[in-house]
């Protein structure tokens, strides 16, 4: 499987048995997808309650706004679908830094949004979750993290 975006500006799957399905008639990008074929990750630039708004997918609920704020991306997701990262901007949440500035996030289906925290800087992106989603990797002040959930 493939996602991605198309020549028109939607997000889209493809699959060899498939071929081509545009996920939304939004302006968005898929940029992951899980290993069983599931959920799709990306951004939606307009269409959502804010704009640049992270988003996952499935074919029962289809494309669905994270709640994240606007200026944020899912990166990635975990093998089953239930745990997404990637980076927001701004937050109405004490757990964030209200700067401004990029900071990774763990999306849990079942547990909300949390703050991955940074190596010292402002800023911190999470590029990549592991299968179970126990472990995220990421960047922060030009520098690799690693986050586990014993974090």
């Amino acid at each position: 499987m493939v996602v991605g975006q198309d020549e028109n500006g939607k997000p889209y799957r493809f699959t060899v048995a498939g071929g081509l399905e545009t996920l939304s008639s939004l302006n968005a990008n898929a940029l992951s997808i899980s290993s069983d074929g599931l959920t799709i990750v990306g951004q939606a630039f307009s269409g959502l309650a804010d704009s640049n708004s992270a988003w996952h997918w499935t074919s029962a609920t289809g494309l669905q706004d994270l709640n994240l704020g606007s200026n944020s991306t899912a990166l990635d997701v975990s093998s089953d679908g239930s745990v997404i990262v990637g980076w927001l901007t701004q937050r109405i949440d004490t757990t964030f830094p209200d700067n401004n500035f990029q900071k990774a996030f763990l999306w849990d289906a079942s547990g909300g949004t949390i703050y991955l925290g940074d190596l010292g800087s402002e800023s911190s992106l999470a590029f990549s979750v592991s299968a179970d989603g126990g472990t995220v990797v990421g960047e922060s002040n030009k520098l690799a993290f690693l986050w586990t959930a014993d974090d």
